[in-house]
């Protein structure tokens, strides 16, 4: 019971989080549902990963620790994205863009697994699946940074 409580705020906070993010990216007027949602993930991961660690075997211990230090992470690069808000510093920076985009991939790498792995996929197309999903979020990024700082660059020169 306590298990899906903490999945199911864990996975609605990481969506609200993805949502607030992805509205935030030109103007950063959601950043603080970003930030506060992306608080809750991790808040979230933690005890329901450690609900039933007595009964985790190794292999999954060490991938559900590999989860919760990229979470953290994840945390630490939206307060990063937030301290450079498009609002104090004139548009979105190409800072501010990494960092919200590094939190976009890694949300939607994970929505992407968890949904191969419920499917019933086998680990290697879930393995295709999430480089697939880097890829492809790491090239969005690099046009959203080619529009939106160059668009803030030339408003800013007018």
């Amino acid at each position: 019971m306590a298990n899906t409580l903490f999945i199911t705020l864990h996975a609605v906070a990481a969506t609200l989080a993805f949502g607030a993010g992805v509205l935030s990216a030109e103007s950063g007027r959601f950043l603080g549902v970003y930030r506060a949602a992306m608080a809750v993930m991790l808040a979230a991961l933690v005890p329901a990963v450690l609900v039933d660690w007595a009964i985790t075997d190794t292999t999954a211990r060490a991938v559900f620790a590999g989860l919760i230090g990229l979470a953290g992470v994840m945390v630490v690069r939206a307060e990063l994205a937030v301290r450079r808000s498009p609002v104090r510093t004139g548009g979105p920076t190409a800072a501010y863009l990494e960092h919200l985009g590094f939190t976009l991939i890694a949300l939607a790498d994970g929505f992407a697994v968890v949904a191969a792995v419920r499917g019933g996929a086998p680990g290697w197309a879930v393995g295709v699946l999430a480089v697939g999903v880097v890829a492809v979020g790491h090239l969005t990024l690099q046009l959203a940074k080619r529009r939106l700082v160059c668009q803030a660059v030339a408003v800013g020169a007018a």
